[in-house]
């Protein structure tokens, strides 16, 4: 056994290669598993038999220094046992029916830690190699996008019923997520260096061509902050632009009234039917009152307060904090979050930059959801938050 895990750590390489390679293959796992889902294939989720197998590979490097990552193996063991207990719980002391579905989702919480551990071991993982393949990824995920709104690529299409591309990601909430941390990693690079203004404008223009919600309100605020943070609002110039966009804005507004009428067509009969708050938060709402407070009332026993306990098939809210709190309970979720919060998002060790920006990206998270357990974009947010961070990781006691 020995031997052949040699083998594959020469095939892959040592130090920088490694983390490289599962970077590259995490966004093809994601591509592939578009095109495979959108082509009707037998089977197309390549992303889950990577990110699988990715897991496997670190729980025995973990299981082989588990005295070195005593916390994380702690932390593991507990989190497991309120799931399975909430689990048992939630239905009448069997696994239930969609058992199987859960733990998936109870391992895309948990990835972002396998993550974390995998580039903590890997000391040589934040390479300038490592971000040059970063840059290259986002680049070529733009190009897609643009590439399907210019063409009309049905298969790169964030919505099958309104405007947007998500690029090589299946779900809103992935392109959403993904543009995000590229939007801040070159406007971080750009205010401190000067360099890659081009990919900031090209990300940019992306945020408003992916047609999420979410993006747009993370994009608005963060151009908020660089205003506050450059004092553009004290320069003639601002102004001048400010009120040259206003008149652009009156000229065109039958233009943009048509374009949104044509291209935004479900929102606007939501907004009809349901009201404002239906239509930004995309009924989110509605699954608010139809799941979370049925769900706590009428299913849940004492054990389900303290441990959780659901049926994310059924009935996920897609606001976050009421998921977490849903699937972990009190405590699971007070013990996550704080693992969390201490060894991943730690704002302590982030620069005032990366402090306000990943402050925005929780409030986007907060209201849209579908971030925590968000698998495929876990290494994403370690590669933004090891730039944001002023220690990179080196010093995570995992």
């Amino acid at each position: 056994m020995r031997k052949d895990l040699n083998s594959i750590t020469k095939l892959f390489g040592k130090g920088e290669n490694l983390p490289i390679i599962v970077l590259i293959l995490f966004f093809l796992s994601e591509l592939s598993t578009t095109i495979a889902y959108d082509t009707r294939m037998s089977f197309y989720n390549f992303s889950l038999v990577v990110k699988g197998l990715f897991i496997a590979y670190v729980a025995f490097d973990l299981l082989k220094n588990i005295k070195a990552h005593k916390n994380i193996v702690l932390f593991l063991i507990g989190i497991s046992g309120v799931f399975f207990i909430g689990q048992l719980s939630f239905n009448n002391f069997t696994l239930g029916p969609n058992f199987l579905e859960n733990c998936i989702y109870f391992g895309r919480y948990i990835f972002v830690f396998f993550v974390m551990l995998f580039l903590v071991n890997n000391k040589h993982s934040f390479s300038p190699k490592f971000y040059y393949v970063y840059e290259k990824i986002v680049i070529l995920n733009s190009i897609i996008v643009i590439a399907t709104i210019v063409f009309d690529l049905p298969i790169f299409k964030t919505y099958y019923n309104r405007f947007g591309s998500s690029g090589a990601f299946m779900t809103p909430s992935m392109i959403t997520y993904f543009n995000a941390f590229a939007l801040t990693y070159f406007l971080h690079k750009y205010i401190n260096k000067r360099k890659n203004l081009i990919e900031l404008i090209l990300v940019s223009i992306v945020c408003f061509l992916t047609g999420t919600k979410a993006l747009i309100f993370f994009f608005l605020l963060t151009l908020f902050h660089f205003t506050l943070l450059k004092r553009l609002y004290a320069k003639k110039s601002f102004y001048m632009f400010f009120f040259g966009l206003i008149v652009l804005l009156i000229l065109l507004k039958d233009k943009i009234t048509e374009f949104i009428f044509v291209n935004f067509k479900p929102l606007l009969v939501v907004y009809e039917e349901r009201g404002l708050i239906s239509s930004l938060t995309s009924l989110r709402d509605v699954n608010f009152r139809n799941n979370f407070f049925p769900v706590i009332s009428e299913k849940w026993n004492f054990y389900n307060f303290l441990f959780g306990g659901t049926d994310f098939e059924i009935y996920r809210v897609e606001f976050e904090i009421f998921d977490v709190f849903l699937f972990f309970g009190i405590i699971g979720m007070l013990l996550y979050l704080f693992f969390y919060f201490k060894n991943i998002m730690n704002f302590n060790k982030m620069k005032r930059f990366g402090k306000v920006q990943m402050g925005i990206l929780m409030l986007t998270a907060l209201i849209s959801g579908n971030f925590l357990n968000n698998a495929p974009i876990v290494l994403y947010l370690l590669v933004i938050l090891s730039v944001l961070r002023e220690d990179a990781f080196k010093r995570v006691e995992l």
